[in-house]
């Protein structure tokens, strides 16, 4: 997935390939990171801790929903 946007970035930049592999890398990583945050704030919003290694029903239960609004958010971010 990284390389499409990379390589694009080098035809209109061909002078700062570098610059531009380091902003689109770090873009996926930052992604990647907010999304995480996101996606623990909605499953576990109570931050609920776990008990030996399991969480509690409640818990689990905002899966699918949590699911349905990153989906939502990844939708709105591609059709932007």
């Amino acid at each position: 997935m990284y390389i499409v946007p990379v390589v694009c970035g080098w035809e209109y930049f061909p002078n700062h390939k570098g610059l531009v592999s380091g902003v689109v890398i770090g873009a996926f990583g930052f992604g990647s990171f907010i999304f995480n945050l996101v996606s623990t704030a909605l499953i576990n919003p109570n931050n609920i801790p776990d008990e030996e290694g399991l969480f509690p029903r409640e818990v689990y239960e905002n899966v699918p929903r949590a699911l349905r609004i990153m989906l939502g958010c990844w939708t709105g971010l591609s059709v932007i």
